[in-house]
């Protein structure tokens, strides 16, 4: 039985979710489209988060649920392209998002045998909420990698940026560097118990999955309650001022008053 602890955040997160992903369209500024990333990833986090509130949902309305999973895998990448658009906006990354929707489609087509299944009414869309068929398991085994593997990206073009920013600015831990170093790291943290989690789940240690999804639920709802602080208290963090021209392929770090940096991010939770 899911706890009422992880119902109230499975039921206030997304609503958060959304309130920050609106903002997030309506803002104006030099980083009105880049901000476009993040708000699709945010709405796509919700909907995943939106899974915790399972218990509060009719029965018919809870199996379906589970159709989501391909949606999880346009996560990682919106976060990278945010990121990599932010440090610098002349990139071309859409590579990065075709890729993203061929995943989509893989996992569409992986899990068609269920969809039709559950149409038909041969079988429940998911069984249980620890159903551990081979589907599941094994896109959950590449959603984990694909995660890493933008972790990576990520850090990689985090080092690039510094690297670029130090030859042309004295102070090479801007603004930028610091927001998106706080966002990696705190996915990063945050994924690091959700790859537990779905280690605890294949392996059907129900006390340490559900131990862990108490953790990972509460790491989320701190980080959706810090981007949330950020959005009103630290609004240059989305409305921010450029200083690099848009068609050189330079860094385009912001530049608004020295403050604080606060915490924010979630990961998609399986």
């Amino acid at each position: 039985m899911i706890s009422p602890f992880i119902s109230a955040i499975g039921a206030l997160a997304p609503c958060l979710c959304l309130l920050l992903a609106l903002f997030l369209f309506a803002a104006g500024g030099p980083l009105k489209r880049v901000n476009r990333y993040l708000a699709m990833f945010l709405l796509l986090a919700g909907m995943d988060m939106a899974g915790w509130a399972a218990n509060l949902l009719p029965m018919a309305l809870r199996e379906t649920l589970i159709f989501r999973l391909p949606l999880c895998y346009l996560q990682a990448p919106l976060l990278y392209v945010y990121a990599s658009k932010l440090c610098f906006p002349a990139r071309r990354v859409s590579l990065h998002l075709w890729a993203a929707a061929a995943t989509v489609v893989v996992c569409i087509l992986s899990m068609a045998p269920r969809a039709w299944a559950w149409w038909s009414g041969v079988a429940p869309a998911l069984s249980s909420l620890s159903s551990r068929e081979t589907d599941l398991i094994a896109n959950a085994a590449v959603l984990h990698a694909q995660y890493y593997i933008y972790i990576a990206l990520m850090l990689h073009r985090l080092l690039e940026y510094r690297r670029t920013y130090r030859s042309s600015y004295s102070n090479p831990d801007g603004i930028t560097f610091a927001w998106l170093s706080t966002i990696v790291g705190t996915s990063l943290f945050a994924h690091t118990f959700l790859l537990l989690k779905s280690l605890a789940w294949i392996s059907d240690r129900a006390a340490t999955y559900h131990a862990l999804d108490r953790v990972v639920a509460a790491i989320a709802m701190l980080a959706v309650c810090g981007l949330t602080l950020a959005a009103l208290l630290r609004q240059h963090l989305f409305l921010g001022v450029t200083t690099e021209p848009d068609d050189t392929g330079e860094p385009a770090p912001i530049v608004p008053a020295p403050v604080a940096v606060v915490i924010a991010h979630h990961e998609a939770i399986a």
